[in-house]
């Protein structure tokens, strides 16, 4: 058996060591992508932080004295 057929050549080494940081760089882009895009929808429409503010007061009616 040839010796360099025994051994995986060093670009494939190393391109199988980056597949893992290539992975998680494409998840943080599409997280942080969808986090963007959210934040834009919520400044955009204006709605946000009335409606997050009578929700929070709509949840905490029923709540005990120790927390309000």
């Amino acid at each position: 058996m040839n010796a360099r057929l025994a051994q995986p050549n060093e670009s494939t080494s190393r391109a199988a060591s980056r597949l893992p940081l290539v992975s998680l760089l494409l998840v943080q882009l599409l997280v942080g992508y969808e986090w963007l895009m959210s934040g834009l929808t919520k400044v955009v429409r204006g709605g946000f932080p009335g409606g997050l503010a009578a929700e929070l007061r709509e949840k905490s009616d029923g709540a005990s004295c120790f927390s309000q």
